[in-house]
């Protein structure tokens, strides 16, 4: 029996899985439909032994999608306050996330930052408002922090 080389091999199907790329997608999407348990543990597994690398990036995902990082941290304090009410749609949270991305654009233009604020704010003595698209505005973090937390009805 002739020696093969296990190098030679491995390339070998690098190259037809770079060719297939189709075809492996769906068996790795495969794989983990069937296999959920299997894929959370490796997945552990390596975080665990690779910490530093996974807080780099996480880091660096979190630098490059800073709106989407923006977005979902307001979203998380938000239903953590409840103050996100369970009739919003996919709709509602793509307008919500607009809003950051589009406070982070601002940023590129005016040398300040801009904050997403609730009009009505969430937690106030008076009137709590909700975590919604019209409850929104951008506004310079100077203007914010003077807002502080209080409504003053529209005259």
């Amino acid at each position: 029996m002739p020696y093969k080389d296990p190098l030679k091999n491995a390339g070998c199907k690098k190259r037809w899985a770079l060719a297939n790329k189709e075809k492996m997608d769906e068996k790795n999407r495969l794989y983990k439909l069937n296999n959920p348990e299997k894929v959370k543990e490796s997945k552990a597994k390596w975080r665990q032994k690779n910490k530093e690398k996974q807080y780099e990036l996480t880091s660096k995902w979190r630098e490059n999608n800073r709106a989407r990082y923006n977005f979902l941290h307001a979203k998380r304090r938000a239903i953590k306050m409840n103050a996100t009410p369970k009739w919003l749609n996919d709709a509602d949270y793509k307008l919500i996330s607009e809003f950051y991305e589009m406070a982070k654009e601002l940023e590129k233009v005016f040398p300040w930052k801009q904050h997403v604020d609730h009009i009505i704010p969430l937690q106030n003595d008076d009137v709590c408002g909700l975590h919604v698209p019209n409850n929104l505005q951008i506004l310079s973090v100077w203007q914010n922090q003077v807002k502080n937390n209080i409504y003053s009805e529209p005259q």
